[in-house]
């Protein structure tokens, strides 16, 4: 039980970001990641370390696609294995998402689980199908953002607030994050409250330690404050902070229903548009893998004996 919530973290966390508003994560970046994890593999797993290791070499060619349907044949011949091809899913799936072959991980992974419908296999498939339409909603959503030359400044701004509450899970993602919220912030002026910013980015780090979340209320009553006065700074001050009381407490279905709610009686800026479409687009992508997840441990918990986490 405990490696099929393994591959659970894994595809939750070793993702890489390739948006509209950042540039694509190098895949050197990316293999100096996986480095040591391909190190232990190849160490440990003698009776599959061949294959890897061809994979992996092929990964630092200058035709890393050509690592994708090696990876493929080895997961074929590690899917009753529950730990391999686990470890080994992470590192294709997140080759392919690098390389924008999102898809072919999804149709992979249909036609394996039709010849081995283990628990793992089949809950690899529903989280790569809730991350394949995760990403294909957030690409959508950033490219209406970049349409939008009427608002070219506060695009940019939400883009940017959208990428620093995706959950980029590559090594150094937190990194990253701080790096985004601190360019936002020193954007804004002197004087600017990032502090909602900083939450954003450092929330999935250390919500451990912050068990109470704060209440959006007195965030959404700010937000409705700067909207009519249309200034970037009060409006990314104002609804960061709604934002990140809205994560905390796992309420995206609330804020996005509130600001369609106000659009519906009357608020047709633009302002609020974008806002509408950030939140709801967030929420959907949310609540895809949330039910992914669901599913994932209705599936550990109903076949609990048949996990086989045999090394090799």
């Amino acid at each position: 039980m405990q490696a099929l919530r393994t591959l659970s973290l894994l595809l939750v966390w070793l993702l890489v970001p390739a948006s509209l508003s950042a540039s694509p994560h190098p895949l050197a970046t990316l293999n100096d990641n996986f480095a040591e994890l391909d190190q232990r593999i190849t160490q440990q797993h003698t009776a599959w370390k061949a294959p890897y290791q061809h994979a992996i070499t092929l990964t630092h060619s200058t035709e890393p696609q050509q690592a994708l349907p090696v990876f493929e044949s080895l997961l074929e011949t590690l899917a009753e294995q529950e730990i391999p091809f686990s470890r080994v899913y992470a590192r294709y799936f997140t080759l392919a998402e690098q390389l924008n072959e999102r898809p072919r991980t999804a149709r992979f992974l249909l036609d394996l689980s039709s010849r081995h419908p283990t628990p793992w296999v089949k809950g690899a498939l529903q989280e790569t199908r809730a991350r394949v339409n995760g990403r294909a909603l957030s690409e959508a959503f950033l490219a209406r953002l970049e349409a939008r030359r009427d608002q070219t400044g506060l695009a940019a701004d939400l883009g940017t607030l959208y990428n620093v509450i995706w959950p980029h899970g590559f090594v150094g993602a937190a990194q990253y994050k701080a790096e985004l919220a601190e360019t936002l912030i020193q954007s804004m002026g002197t004087g600017f409250d990032g502090s909602g910013i900083e939450r954003l980015a450092n929330w999935r780090y250390r919500r451990e330690t912050d068990p109470v979340p704060p209440e959006p209320g007195m965030w959404q009553t700010a937000l409705e404050q700067a909207l009519p006065t249309k200034q970037r700074p009060a409006i990314i001050g104002a609804f960061s902070q709604y934002l990140a009381a809205l994560v905390a407490s796992n309420r995206l279905e609330d804020g996005a229903r509130w600001a369609r709610a106000r659009q519906m009686t009357g608020d047709n800026s633009p302002e609020l548009s974008m806002i509408v479409d950030l939140l709801e687009t967030a929420h959907a992508s949310h609540s895809q893998f949330e039910s992914a997840l669901s599913t994932v441990s209705g599936l550990r918990n109903s076949a609990p004996r048949q996990l086989a986490s045999r090394a090799d």
